[in-house]
């Protein structure tokens, strides 16, 4: 129910290995991928991922994007499950990160807020 819609393609490209297989397993057309990932990038201050006849891998600002993003993403997941059995959501929440860094995640009004301190 809730996600962030580009966060979850840059996981699809990601688990599926390219773009166009993100595409199809999202239902979209691969441009519309490559769009979220150019957004995305530009975004982070530089390339997230190496585009290759092989498929996609990570650089080093990509590999620590997609840690965010998968774990941004569960917390989702938790969310619905907690929604889904009618559990209340606590309004606030801190995440301890790498590097010192501490995420607060908030809840106002059914929408997810991130800030990181």
């Amino acid at each position: 129910m809730n996600s962030d819609s580009r966060l979850s393609t840059f996981v699809a490209v990601l688990e599926s290995g390219s773009f166009t297989g993100a595409a199809l397993r999202l239902g979209v057309s691969q441009p519309a991928v490559s769009q979220c990932i150019r957004d995305l990038e530009s975004e982070a201050g530089g390339p997230l991922l190496v585009r290759g006849r092989g498929g996609v891998s990570l650089t080093p600002l990509g590999e620590v994007f997609a840690r965010y993003a998968r774990r941004i993403l569960a917390l989702y997941g938790e969310m619905d499950e907690a929604l889904a059995q009618g559990a209340p959501l606590p309004q606030k929440t801190e995440l301890e990160l790498s590097g010192g860094i501490t995420a607060e995640v908030t809840v106002d009004e059914g929408k997810i807020q991130i800030a990181l301190k």
